[in-house]
């Protein structure tokens, strides 16, 4: 059987992941499934999320979210607990799986831990996955966050620094200067023009996984 290939958009919360994944799906001319982390975060039992709990709260195993105030704004730390840890390595399992079943998947995420990374790295063993960097400054996601309204303030902030620092891309698309058809229409014509993604195989090489 075929090993279906991959396209995992990351980039931080509000970037315009989901609106590009929607214009590929739309535009390869192969079906795709389409996903996103947002599909899989929702399986924590609602107690074990909570923002600023006290120690000892069931959020330290699911996702405990830290509220600071900055001189530049606020912003929420994720802390992720074992249960949310099991969840993000059965979801890249899960995953790699239905790939290699024959399925093409479009998938996003919000990479901002190094043991997600090589998760992904591990899971994804054998399968093509074009890794895409969905690029954006903080100032104009911010402004995002608060014009859509459906997104707590601070939510980029806390992992902008951190969902970029990995090996590298395959390629990376730029939410403020294009359009999110325009960011679809990229990608598509980088995987005709590279024929195979490398970016994968050189973290994997550069971390000896």
């Amino acid at each position: 059987m075929v090993v279906g290939q991959v396209v995992l958009l990351n980039g931080v919360s509000s970037s315009g992941k989901s609106s590009i994944s929607a214009e590929l799906q739309e535009m390869l001319p192969t079906p795709f499934l389409r996903a996103g982390i947002d599909t899989f975060s929702p399986m924590i039992p609602e107690r074990l999320v909570a923002f600023d709990p006290p120690a000892g709260h069931p959020a330290e195993l699911g996702m405990s979210v830290e509220t600071c105030d900055g001189p530049s704004g606020p912003s929420l730390v994720l802390h992720p607990g074992e249960v949310f840890y099991r969840l993000i390595r059965g979801m890249h399992r899960a995953l790699a799986a239905m790939a290699r079943e024959g399925n093409d998947i479009i998938f996003d995420d919000v990479i901002y831990d190094p043991a997600y990374f090589e998760s992904y790295l591990e899971a994804f063993e054998g399968v093509s996955v074009w890794f895409v960097g969905v690029k954006i400054p903080l100032h104009v996601v911010e402004q995002r966050e608060r014009q859509r309204g459906d997104r707590a303030i601070g939510h980029a902030r806390g992992h902008f620094d951190l969902v970029h620092r990995h090996g590298p891309y395959d390629i990376e698309v730029d939410t403020e200067a294009y359009s999110d058809r325009e960011c679809a229409e990229q990608i598509i014509e980088a995987m005709n023009r590279l024929g195979e993604p490398r970016a994968f195989a050189a973290s994997r090489s550069q971390l000896r996984i």
